[in-house]
């Protein structure tokens, strides 16, 4: 995702899928090609709150591990606002 360095926050909250497999993952936010953010995951811990600064940051990208192009878990995102 291009930002193009207009935006300050990400925020919002990130959780399992309820009927999707079941595994632990960690989710990368990497920003201008550099490790930002971590988030480990279980499957059934609920729904975690994340605020991201993403001053400056002119690329943005979410990596899920994976495993043949499948992701091995399934997270998603809600609520989600850039500021």
């Amino acid at each position: 995702m291009t930002l193009g360095g207009l935006y300050t926050e990400i925020e919002g909250e990130i959780g399992h899928i309820d009927g999707t497999t079941k595994g632990n993952t960690t989710i990368q936010i990497i920003c201008d090609g550099a490790l930002k953010e971590s988030f480990s995951l279980a499957w059934d811990s609920g729904i975690q709150r994340c605020k991201i600064d993403v001053t400056n940051v002119n690329t943005l990208k979410i990596v899920v591990p994976n495993n043949n192009g499948q992701p091995d878990t399934y997270y998603g995102f809600g609520d989600v606002k850039i500021r």
